[in-house]
């Protein structure tokens, strides 16, 4: 059978997967894609105007009307899972075509999915086992219904989840087919790998926590280090990358696997990578091997300065102490260091906001404080507590879970003007600070002149940060810079070609 994906984003490491499960089962895959340059999915550049010149949707709407596949499937996250259903809702209206929906969304809420007109079946949990199943059913023609991580509707409407199937060896997948998503994720400058599944924390706002319950807890997991480093020879083979990017949620969970690891990726790879990290887990001998091993940046999720809110409304017993302890490490032994803050929580005050520019004043190895806002995702604790609370209510709580939450990267969900400029105040102080001297620091907090700086323009903001990567030797700031440089053209291209058949 002929699969076809439609995504909206740059690169979806699961359809990448799944593509090659599929294959091995004899079945033909292709991916259609809208990489979302300059829009909500871009976390780097924000303009929506351009965003919209560029879009491909439509594209890609009317190629799959022309030459339909025999099945249609998606993988949303909840940010574009409207993108998908209006793509499918369109589609379905030209051409009889039976759409499969799984991934992020379909396994936090796949009640919503499947009952929506346009999805005709929705598979929640791990798919690389359930999708070539579902996919024998279709081609029989005959009933999936009794089949594990399906989710359906019976004859009265009502919507059934069935239970899910053991979790996959993870050394038993194929090598992702990164061939399919080549033109726009560009895996000769950024490699992506994901060497584990899941998390082992259980955050709030996370919906790691919620999928790990799903399993019983025992959904994280570890690929062999002979797997990783298997995978990551043929990308330096077959694609041979400037970098790459672990997107697992901490690398050093287990600090023997870790080391292992470095050790052989140092020796057998040698490519610059950049990866997340635990500040609560690292330690020398994690902090030395990383640097060793080519790491340029590693990235911490701190989210607040504020340890009750860190604990009571994210659900991280992480003492702030314990991470500055793991910041000045990294600044003694020279690794570069990215942190997560999260803006908009409940209870936060002004003074979190001063306490968090006084708190990274001074950080030597510093590289980028990224902002973000934030979003209350389905399926998750922290929703939970809102509705409980009454901050959410049950109509808003539908909303979310139908896929309208707001841009956690570029717009935050404030409406009161006054808490909307500190944020602004302090998100644009973040992205200058490490580039000022801690002397420049002490006197922006003199007086809170940092409240100033929500007037800071734009463009001027975006110079300021140029500025702070050269000075800092920013590894992925020059990506960004070269991706943008051959993507923006390109889509330029493709737009006029389009238009003009």
């Amino acid at each position: 059978m002929h699969v076809h994906f439609l995504h909206l984003g740059r690169e979806h490491l699961g359809i990448e997967l799944l593509a090659a499960v599929l294959e091995q089962h004899g079945h033909r895959v292709s991916v259609g894609v809208d990489p979302g340059l300059l829009g909500p999915e871009d976390n780097v550049f924000y303009v929506p105007r351009l965003e919209r010149l560029l879009a491909r949707g439509e594209r890609l709407i009317a190629e799959t009307i022309a030459a339909p596949p025999d099945v249609l499937a998606f993988s949303p996250y909840t940010s574009t899972v409207q993108w998908a259903l209006e793509a499918a809702r369109r589609i379905k209206s030209k051409v009889a075509i039976p759409t499969v929906f799984g991934g992020p969304h379909a396994t936090l809420v796949p009640e919503y999915l499947a009952a929506q007109p346009e999805v005709d079946y929705t598979v929640r949990g791990e798919g690389e086992q359930a999708l070539p199943e579902l996919l024998d059913f279709i081609g029989r023609g005959a009933d999936p219904r009794g089949m594990r991580n399906l989710c359906w509707r019976d004859d009265q409407g009502r919507v059934v989840n069935n239970p899910l199937r053991p979790l996959v060896d993870l050394d038993t997948l194929p090598l992702p087919r990164k061939e399919l998503f080549a033109h726009y994720s560009m895996p000769n400058l950024s490699y992506l790998i994901a060497a584990s599944r899941g998390c082992p924390n259980r955050c709030t706002y996370c919906c790691e926590g919620t999928v790990s319950d799903m399993y019983k807890r025992r959904f994280f997991r570890l690929r062999s280090v002979g797997k990783v480093l298997d995978e990551l020879a043929r990308a330096k083979r077959v694609w041979r990358p400037k970098e790459v990017l672990f997107v697992d949620t901490i690398l050093h969970v287990k600090r023997d696997w870790a080391l292992e690891l470095l050790e052989s990726y140092g020796n057998a790879i040698n490519i610059p990578f950049r990866c997340f990290g635990s500040s609560q887990l690292l330690d020398e001998s994690i902090a030395l091997a990383l640097k060793r091993a080519g790491c340029f940046t590693v990235q911490f999720g701190l989210q607040t300065v504020n340890d009750e809110l860190r604990r009571d409304i994210l659900g991280r017993n992480e003492p702030l102490d314990r991470s500055l302890d793991a910041f000045k490490l990294c600044d003694r032994i020279g690794l570069r260091y990215d942190v997560d803050i999260m803006f908009n929580l409940p209870g936060e005050t002004s003074d979190d906001y001063r306490r968090t520019v006084e708190f990274f004043r001074g950080l030597k190895m510093l590289n980028r404080i990224k902002c973000h806002y934030l979003t209350l995702f389905p399926g998750t604790a922290l929703l939970d507590r809102q509705q409980q609370v009454g901050a959410v209510d049950a109509e808003q709580r539908a909303r979310i879970e139908a896929g309208w939450i707001n841009d956690f990267f570029h717009e935050p969900a404030i409406d009161d003007p006054q808490h909307l400029r500190l944020v602004n105040a302090a998100t644009h102080a973040l992205k200058v600070l490490p580039l000022l001297p801690a002397s420049w620091t002490e006197r922006m907090l003199r007086n809170d002149r940092w409240t100033k700086l929500a007037k800071l323009p734009y463009p001027l903001l975006i110079a300021l940060q140029l500025l702070g990567a050269l000075r800092g030797r920013d590894h992925r700031f020059w990506t960004y810079i070269k991706y943008y440089a051959i993507m923006l053209p390109r889509a330029l291209r493709e737009r006029n070609r389009a238009g003009s058949v």
